[in-house]
C-alpha cells in the first residue's frame, strides 16, 4: 500500500454543485407532478429490436445506439428516416394516444415524439415525485435529493458508498432515467449535473 500526498498541479479540485443540483431537482418535480409519467422498457431487446436508424445504421444522429432503445419518431408512422432512438429506462412525460403510439416528451430531451406503445410502460407510474439521484461526472460525485414533509433534503453519498449504490453496466448516455432494482442499464455522462430519477424503493 502506497501513501503520501498527492503532488496538486496533476489533480484538479472536486466540488458539490448543490445550487444547481437542486435546481434541477426541483425543475424535475415541477414537470413530473403535472404529467403523465412512464418509460421505455426494453431490457435486452426483449420487447424487440426497434428497425435500423435511416433503414441501415445501428445507432442514431445523437450516437444512441440501437441496442436495449425504442424507436421515437417525430411524426405518427412508421418512417425510420425520420426517428431517434430512446434508450432503455428514459423516464417520459405521455400527452397523447393514438391507436400504435404514445405521444411523449422525455424530460432531457428537446421536442415531442411519438413512440410505438410496446415500447413504453406505465408500471409503477410515478405520481409523486419522492426522491432523485443525482449524479455529476465531472466532479465524480452524487447526492441523493428526499422530498419530505413538502421540502427537499440532500444525501450526499460518501466515497466508500457509491461503488456499491449504482451498477453500471454500459456506456452512459445523457438523460433523466428510471432506476431497475437497484442497476441502471446505463447511467447520465455529465459534464453538469443531470438527473437519474430512482423511485424503485418507494413505489
Amino acid at each position: 500500500m502506497v501513501s503520501g500526498y498527492v503532488y496538486s498541479p496533476i489533480v484538479s479540485p472536486r466540488e458539490f454543485r448543490f445550487s444547481e443540483m437542486f435546481e434541477k431537482v426541483t425543475d424535475l418535480k415541477v414537470a413530473v407532478d403535472a404529467t403523465d409519467t412512464g418509460y421505455i422498457y426494453n431490457v435486452g431487446n426483449s420487447v424487440g429490436r426497434p428497425p435500423r436508424y435511416k433503414g441501415q445504421y445501428l445507432e442514431d444522429e445523437y450516437n444512441v445506439p440501437r441496442y436495449q432503445a425504442a424507436p421515437a419518431y417525430r411524426e405518427a408512422d412508421w418512417d425510420a428516416s425520420n426517428m431517434r432512438y430512446m434508450q432503455d429506462g428514459i423516464l417520459l412525460a405521455i400527452l397523447e394516444e393514438t391507436e400504435s403510439f404514445y405521444k411523449v416528451n422525455a424530460y432531457d430531451y428537446e421536442g415531442e415524439y411519438y413512440v410505438p406503445k410496446r415500447y413504453v410502460t406505465r408500471r409503477n407510474a410515478i405520481e409523486d415525485l419522492k426522491q432523485v439521484i443525482v449524479v455529476d461526472i465531472a466532479n465524480q460525485n452524487q447526492g441523493t435529493f428526499e422530498y419530505r414533509d413538502a421540502c427537499g433534503t440532500l444525501f450526499p453519498i460518501p466515497m466508500q458508498q457509491r461503488e456499491r449504490t449504482l451498477s453500471i453496466k454500459s456506456q452512459p448516455f445523457l438523460g433523466v432515467i428510471r432506476l431497475l432494482g437497484n442497476k441502471i442499464s446505463s447511467v447520465t455522462e455529465m459534464t453538469s449535473p443531470k438527473l437519474l430519477q430512482g423511485m424503485h424503493h418507494m413505489l
